[in-house]
């Protein structure tokens, strides 16, 4: 179990708006996929082992838009009702994952 959690919100605004997008055409069941990598090696480095994909997991369980995720987000201006549906949002994906300790590169 993490001691701490990190809220929904804690992503980027283009992820927030594709996902408006999605749910605005009627697509909000449909699976989508996403990748997270990265692109430049800390330190000057020539590759990185892949470590944390427990703690990723234990992260996504919990993924949720908090009270205060929710008024920011009206703050900004987002549709209400992919706002009434992002509290309740919670994750249901496949992760698809090198293995932890595994050498990656860039991209």
């Amino acid at each position: 179990m993490l001691s701490f959690t990190i809220s929904g919100s804690y992503t980027d605004m283009y992820e927030l708006t594709m996902g408006e997008t999605y749910f605005l055409e009627g697509r909000k069941d449909i699976p989508v996929n996403f990748d997270y990598f990265f692109r430049k090696l800390p330190f000057g480095g020539g590759y990185v082992l892949f470590a944390g994909l427990h703690e990723l997991l234990q992260v996504l369980e919990d993924l949720h838009f908090t009270n205060g995720d929710i008024a920011f987000l009206k703050e900004l201006r987002f549709n209400s009702a992919y706002i009434d549906f992002l509290k309740g949002f919670r994750f249901r994906g496949s992760i698809y994952s090198v293995k932890e300790g595994e050498i990656v590169f860039p991209n």
